[in-house]
Protein backbone atom coordinates (compact mmCIF):
# COMPACT_ATOMS: atom_id res chain seq x y z
CA UNK A 1 0.00 0.00 0.00
CA UNK A 2 2.80 2.44 0.81
CA UNK A 3 4.18 2.19 -2.76
CA UNK A 4 0.81 2.55 -4.48
CA UNK A 5 0.89 6.31 -5.08
CA UNK A 6 4.42 6.22 -6.50
CA UNK A 7 3.63 3.16 -8.63
CA UNK A 8 0.42 4.71 -9.93
CA UNK A 9 2.16 7.99 -10.81
CA UNK A 10 4.90 6.08 -12.60
CA UNK A 11 2.36 4.50 -14.98
CA UNK A 12 0.47 7.72 -15.71
CA UNK A 13 -2.08 7.89 -12.91
CA UNK A 14 -3.05 11.06 -11.09
CA UNK A 15 -3.29 11.60 -7.37
CA UNK A 16 -6.67 12.32 -5.83
CA UNK A 17 -6.32 15.66 -4.01
CA UNK A 18 -2.72 14.85 -3.10
CA UNK A 19 -3.23 11.22 -2.14
CA UNK A 20 -4.93 7.92 -2.84
CA UNK A 21 -8.61 7.16 -3.10
CA UNK A 22 -8.92 4.43 -0.47
CA UNK A 23 -11.80 2.15 0.36
CA UNK A 24 -13.27 -1.34 0.39
CA UNK A 25 -15.20 -1.87 -2.84
CA UNK A 26 -16.58 -5.13 -4.24
CA UNK A 27 -16.41 -3.98 -7.91
CA UNK A 28 -12.74 -2.92 -7.85
CA UNK A 29 -9.64 -5.19 -7.91
CA UNK A 30 -7.77 -5.67 -4.63
CA UNK A 31 -4.73 -3.47 -4.09
CA UNK A 32 -3.43 -0.61 -6.16
CA UNK A 33 -5.41 0.44 -9.23
CA UNK A 34 -6.19 3.20 -11.73
CA UNK A 35 -9.46 3.93 -13.41
CA UNK A 36 -9.41 2.44 -16.91
CA UNK A 37 -8.28 4.65 -19.78
CA UNK A 38 -11.89 4.99 -20.91
CA UNK A 39 -12.80 6.85 -17.69
CA UNK A 40 -12.83 10.64 -17.42
CA UNK A 41 -9.96 10.51 -14.92
CA UNK A 42 -7.25 8.04 -14.01
CA UNK A 43 -7.10 8.57 -10.26
CA UNK A 44 -4.91 6.21 -8.27
CA UNK A 45 -6.67 4.15 -5.63
CA UNK A 46 -6.16 1.34 -3.17
CA UNK A 47 -8.86 -1.24 -2.46
CA UNK A 48 -8.55 -3.16 0.82
CA UNK A 49 -11.38 -5.57 -0.13
CA UNK A 50 -10.85 -8.65 -2.32
CA UNK A 51 -13.24 -7.38 -4.99
CA UNK A 52 -13.84 -8.38 -8.61
CA UNK A 53 -12.98 -5.88 -11.31
CA UNK A 54 -16.09 -4.75 -13.16
CA UNK A 55 -13.89 -3.70 -16.10
CA UNK A 56 -13.60 -0.04 -15.14
CA UNK A 57 -10.23 -0.34 -13.40
CA UNK A 58 -6.62 -1.31 -14.15
CA UNK A 59 -4.49 -3.02 -11.50
CA UNK A 60 -1.04 -1.54 -10.89
CA UNK A 61 1.47 -4.30 -10.21
CA UNK A 62 5.16 -4.50 -9.43
CA UNK A 63 7.56 -2.07 -7.84
CA UNK A 64 9.90 0.50 -9.37
CA UNK A 65 13.54 0.27 -8.49
CA UNK A 66 14.77 3.76 -7.72
CA UNK A 67 17.74 4.73 -5.57
CA UNK A 68 18.83 7.89 -3.78
CA UNK A 69 22.42 8.97 -3.99
CA UNK A 70 23.78 10.36 -0.71
CA UNK A 71 24.04 14.14 -0.38
CA UNK A 72 27.80 13.69 -0.10
CA UNK A 73 27.87 12.37 -3.70
CA UNK A 74 29.38 15.07 -5.89
CA UNK A 75 27.86 15.04 -9.34
CA UNK A 76 24.72 13.96 -11.10
CA UNK A 77 23.13 10.57 -11.69
CA UNK A 78 25.14 8.41 -14.06
CA UNK A 79 23.56 8.61 -17.54
CA UNK A 80 22.42 4.98 -17.27
CA UNK A 81 20.38 5.89 -14.17
CA UNK A 82 18.94 9.27 -15.23
CA UNK A 83 15.23 9.70 -14.59
CA UNK A 84 12.98 11.66 -16.93
CA UNK A 85 10.98 14.65 -15.73
CA UNK A 86 7.82 12.56 -16.23
CA UNK A 87 9.17 9.83 -13.92
CA UNK A 88 10.64 12.20 -11.32
CA UNK A 89 7.56 12.57 -9.10
CA UNK A 90 7.04 8.81 -8.88
CA UNK A 91 10.74 8.21 -8.26
CA UNK A 92 10.91 10.83 -5.53
CA UNK A 93 7.78 9.56 -3.80
CA UNK A 94 9.04 5.98 -3.93
CA UNK A 95 12.19 6.88 -1.98
CA UNK A 96 10.38 8.91 0.68
CA UNK A 97 10.14 12.38 -0.88
CA UNK A 98 7.06 14.57 -1.03
CA UNK A 99 5.55 16.85 -3.64
CA UNK A 100 5.67 20.63 -3.25
CA UNK A 101 2.06 21.89 -3.22
CA UNK A 102 0.99 18.58 -4.85
CA UNK A 103 3.26 19.19 -7.86
CA UNK A 104 6.83 18.54 -8.87
CA UNK A 105 9.10 21.41 -7.82
CA UNK A 106 11.35 22.47 -10.66
CA UNK A 107 13.69 25.25 -11.54
CA UNK A 108 17.29 26.18 -12.10
CA UNK A 109 18.84 25.65 -8.66
CA UNK A 110 22.58 26.31 -8.41
CA UNK A 111 22.87 24.28 -5.23
CA UNK A 112 21.08 21.18 -6.55
CA UNK A 113 22.31 18.57 -9.00
CA UNK A 114 20.89 18.47 -12.53
CA UNK A 115 17.81 16.31 -13.05
CA UNK A 116 15.53 14.63 -10.56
Amino acid sequence: RQDCLAAGLSVGGTDKNGGLAEGAWDNVPFGCFLRAETATDNDIGYNSFLGENNGDFESVCGKGRFIKLPSSFEGNCPSSLEISKEECAAAGLSVGGSLLNVTLGEGPYESAPFGC
